[in-house]
């Protein structure tokens, strides 16, 4: 049973859901931070018409550990930002609350998000 079917249960139980990747998604919508991303990268994730290629940041920072450091350093903070932003939005409509976020981010931060 993944991560992504438990939040749905939640969700269909009336939790108020977040996910990070979803999150992720609608923060690469943004002009300027498509910007940062292919800065980062140094235009080697793009396509012909200069879109971003998932698959192709998904290859480069797999194999790259400076450019995944440079890209969660950009990243991550607007992410938090975001969750912030949606808890704030929230407080006291829900009883219960789901994030979802990657196993791989420090629990500190996981932490003082929920805490907050």
């Amino acid at each position: 049973m993944g991560k992504s079917f438990v939040l749905s249960v939640f969700k269909e139980l009336g939790a108020e859901v977040l996910d990070s990747d979803e999150i992720v998604h609608h923060l690469l919508q943004d002009k300027k931070v498509i910007s940062k991303v292919k800065k980062i990268l140094g235009g080697q994730a793009e396509n012909e018409h200069g879109a971003l290629v998932k698959k192709e940041i998904a290859r480069l920072i797999f194999n790259n550990n400076e450019l995944r450091d440079k890209l969660e350093a950009m990243l991550h903070p607007l992410v938090f930002h975001e969750v912030q932003n949606h808890l704030r939005k929230i407080k006291g409509s829900s009883e219960l609350l789901s994030l979802k976020f990657p196993s791989y981010l420090k629990a500190d931060i996981r932490e003082g998000l929920i805490e907050r």
